[in-house]
């Protein structure tokens, strides 16, 4: 149980000023190369504990069908794979999140990977803006602080052929009303003419907001898959924003896997804190996770929550 995450990150975690610069005024950036391709490859293959291999639908008529549709090749947190789970709930992720909603205490309450396969489906969206589908409230508080942060973790080199996502600016995005959230080309062509393509090595991460319109693309050519880990994070206190499916806990294998190898940061970041041992001190022995309540019940800095 003495687990060190917190060095897993390639590169430090701390935001440029000019990165945070275009956050507030783009609405969305790239953060290449946050992990180590070595991590991230072990990431990728792990998606096939979950979902088909190209290799297994071109070979399985009935294998195909099942990730034919736009979101079939989806599964939800936790994943077999526990590098997948601990990529998604790394420090880094937690860092880079905290800064871009300016608050040291987030919450990750959706995480999904999700496997794209060219000539199976079709991918490609309308522009939207994901306000819509996490709160029941405006993208942005009157400071013009977001209270979520969607992510896409690259698990491979995405380029213009395996349907990167496009984005469009926050100045451009503030033009519309919020109200529809979507926006079909005929209706808007003015977003689908100034979109940018979000490219970028394995190991990058993408961050939007709310506010900001994007669509995913298609993928061209034949045998191109896309991998990618989909997160969103919130600010604790926003109990309003939510996502379903988000995440998937409960009493199942791969949960409990998950939270015996986790570290405090790690559990934190789902929203786990130190009273759970007061409530659930049996449980979660059971669990096997007694090193992190012991690491909890005998830091008496740690604030509570």
């Amino acid at each position: 149980m003495d687990k060190d995450i917190t060095s897993k990150a390639d590169v430090p975690s701390q935001l440029s000023i000019s990165q945070l610069e275009t956050w507030k005024s783009q609405g969305w950036i790239i953060i290449e190369n946050l992990f180590p391709l070595s991590r991230i490859a072990c990431a990728a293959e792990e998606i096939w504990l979950e979902l088909p291999s190209p290799s297994q639908i071109a070979s399985n008529d009935h294998l195909r069908e099942k990730v034919s549709g736009e979101f079939s090749g989806m599964a939800t947190f936790p994943f077999k794979g526990l590098e997948l789970c601990h990529l998604a709930t790394d420090p880094a992720i937690m860092s880079v999140a905290s800064q871009l909603l300016e608050t040291t205490a987030v919450q990750l309450y959706q995480a999904q990977i999700w496997a794209k396969y060219s000539g199976v489906a079709r991918y490609e969206q309308t522009h939207h803006r994901d306000y819509a589908k996490n709160t029941a409230f405006g993208p942005r508080l009157a400071d013009g602080r977001c209270e979520f942060v969607g992510m896409f973790v690259f698990l491979e080199d995405v380029c213009q052929a395996n349907g990167p996502t496009a984005l469009v600016s926050r100045e451009i995005s503030s033009r519309y009303p919020l109200e529809p959230a979507r926006f079909s080309c005929d209706e808007a062509p003015a977003l689908y003419d100034n979109e940018v393509l979000a490219v970028g090595p394995a190991g990058s991460v993408l961050a939007f907001a709310g506010d900001v319109f994007h669509r995913a693309t298609e993928l061209v050519g034949i045998h191109i898959t896309r991998r990618s880990l989909k997160l969103a994070i919130k600010d604790i206190q926003a109990t309003w924003v939510t996502y379903y499916p988000g995440l998937r806990v409960g009493h199942e294998p791969e949960w409990s896997n998950f939270v015996r190898e986790a570290s405090v940061d790690e559990l934190k970041l789902l929203g786990m804190h130190r009273k759970l041992y007061e409530y659930y001190d049996e449980l979660l022995s059971r669990y096997g996770v007694c090193a992190w309540m012991e690491t909890w019940r005998s830091d008496g800095n740690e604030q509570q929550g």
